[in-house]
């Protein structure tokens, strides 16, 4: 015999099943998708902290080459009459010639001239430039951003790192110049390789997007320089920072996520993500470190 109250009982029994199973698949959903984003992001993290290793060995290699040409170019004799020679007669013509030709023939900087990226200047102790290679003889003072040149000379030693100067971003390594016979220098050679080393390579090498952040302060010395991620790398915020996207990016966009992240990164360690790009910090070589 029909009964509507078994009916009525199966139905009290089966809707709370189906919204039990119902809310279980979509918490299953909601779990699954957690966990592929998240795989993805370690996926990615990884690949980013692979990147960001080597490039933190190639920046700490080239520092290491900076120094170690400066090093080179302060002992070469000439060098060291061309700056006593200006110390004695002011003649500032006549240092840059012996400059030029004690280092332009000096066989370990021969193929040295030869790469754009490469510079190598000559202070005095005035802050006067003496000698550029790769440019027209030109004499200045130093500016207020290229002070590498008055640390050497106050403190007497050489000093290597990363420095952002009106050239753009360089590992430089500037070394104070001695006569025989006095500890106190006479002048500074400071050796210069631009950025582009790592990032030509790397933009050969891979299809991720990627950007260095760096030094706020510096960011309108360098903003006219930057009008595309592919003419130039992206410089903005307060330290080093390897970036990969998932997504195109513009200028406006990344300037503007980055001061959402402004504050407390003295305590980031682990990448972190922000809208659609993960950042790295990398290691910040210190141009006041001496060595």
């Amino acid at each position: 015999m029909f009964s509507w109250d078994k009916i009525n009982i199966r139905f009290k029994i089966l809707i709370p099943t189906v919204v039990l199973i119902t809310l279980a698949a979509v918490a299953v959903y909601i779990l699954l998708n957690i966990s592929f984003e998240q795989r993805m992001l370690n996926e990615i993290s990884g690949k980013v902290n692979n990147r960001v290793n080597t490039l933190n060995w190639n920046m700490q290699q080239l520092s290491n080459r900076a120094l170690e040409l400066g090093l080179a170019a302060s002992s070469q004799i000439g060098v060291v009459d061309a700056f006593e020679g200006y110390i004695a007669d002011s003649d500032e013509e006549n240092a840059y010639i012996q400059l030029k030709t004690s280092l332009e023939n000096y066989l370990g900087f021969r193929a040295q001239f030869e790469n754009s990226e490469i510079h190598i200047t000559c202070y005095a102790t005035d802050g006067m430039v003496l000698y550029r290679n790769n440019s027209d003889i030109r004499f200045d003072l130093v500016t207020q951003n290229q002070q590498t040149a008055f640390k050497v000379l106050e403190t007497g030693k050489s000093i290597k790192g990363l420095e952002v100067t009106k050239g753009g971003v360089d590992f430089h390594g500037a070394v104070p110049i001695f006569t025989p016979m006095s500890d106190i220098p006479i002048g500074v050679v400071d050796v210069s390789i631009n950025i582009a080393e790592i990032l030509q390579p790397l933009e050969q090498e891979t299809s991720e997007e990627f950007a260095f952040f760096l030094g706020e302060a510096h960011y309108d010395l360098l903003n006219n320089r930057l009008v595309s991620k592919e003419q130039k790398p992206i410089f903005v915020g307060r330290y080093i920072y390897f970036l990969h996207s998932s997504g195109n990016f513009e200028i406006e966009n990344i300037k503007s996520e980055n001061l959402t992240f402004q504050t407390n990164t003295d305590s980031i360690t682990e990448s972190f993500v922000v809208g659609n790009y993960i950042y790295t910090p990398m290691s910040w070589f210190d141009i006041s470190g001496e060595r």
